[in-house]
């Protein structure tokens, strides 16, 4: 029986030396192995990622947070400054906070794999 695509082209690699946590350190590293420009197709070194995960979970979250509390709004006839119209600001901003610390982990976490952090690669 034969595997299908990317299963059958995927392997994964443990304890690979720092210099080679990085995605392009890691493409390179294959590409010299086989002496194959086109051995790899891409390498993902997969991070220590801290909160993000759950950030990102709390961001899905707040949206559908904010799709309900539009719908209570419309449904009690979308006037301002009623308890439904400052609950879809409340949820509004909440998305925009979340949303801002979810791309300021995201950039930290970019810039310390970038820095070969040990913490994170």
């Amino acid at each position: 029986k034969e595997i299908p695509f990317p299963r059958a082209n995927t392997v994964l690699v443990r304890n690979i030396p720092a210099m080679y946590r990085s995605d392009a350190a890691l493409l390179q590293y294959f590409t010299n192995v086989f002496n194959d420009k086109d051995a790899a197709e891409r390498a993902y070194v997969v991070r220590r990622t801290g909160q993000l995960p759950r950030q990102v979970k709390n961001l899905k979250a707040a949206k559908l947070e904010v799709l309900h509390a539009k719908q209570h709004w419309e449904e009690a006839g979308s006037e301002e400054e009623t308890p439904e119209w400052f609950y879809l600001q409340r949820c509004q901003k909440r998305v925009k906070t979340i949303t801002e610390e979810v791309a300021a982990a995201q950039g930290r976490l970019k810039d310390a794999a970038a820095r070969g952090d040990p913490l994170v690669c």
